[in-house]
């Protein structure tokens, strides 16, 4: 891990048992996940009691309000806590190994040449990002 500190924004709605292996994979790459639940209510309790369980930070909303403004919920307390840098990602999103240390290379590379705002791969799910 860098010095920097990392950590992971996770939106799901109605999540079943995969997000735990995928949240886990985030988890042994951050310094800590905020799992944002949009609104699933009661059943998405035992699978979010596991993450919970794991070490991830749960925060529910009430009812849906999309993608956007969990993943805005969870940046926010990221940053209000001691979060350097955030990880967006959602419920079927699995890290590769290394995946945070090479994002946090490229955006220490890259700042050292200009301002840098967001550092995303190249490539995701075979679809070419840049």
């Amino acid at each position: 891990m860098t010095s920097a500190v990392i950590w992971g924004v996770m939106s799901c709605f109605r999540p079943d048992d995969d997000v735990v292996h995928a949240a886990q994979g985030a988890l042994d790459q951050l310094d800590g996940l905020i799992v944002v639940d949009d609104g699933s209510g009661p059943v998405a309790d035992t699978v979010l009691a596991l993450l919970a369980g794991r070490g991830a930070t749960v925060l529910r909303q009430d009812a849906n309000a999309g993608i956007a403004a969990a993943l805005n919920r969870g940046i926010a307390r990221a940053f209000a806590g001691d979060a350097d840098f955030v990880v967006t990602l959602d419920q079927d999103s699995s890290l590769p190994a290394d995946a945070v240390r090479m994002l946090h290379d490229a955006h220490t590379r890259a700042s050292a040449l200009v301002p840098v705002g967001a550092v995303v791969p190249e490539f995701f799910a075979e679809v070419r990002q840049a």
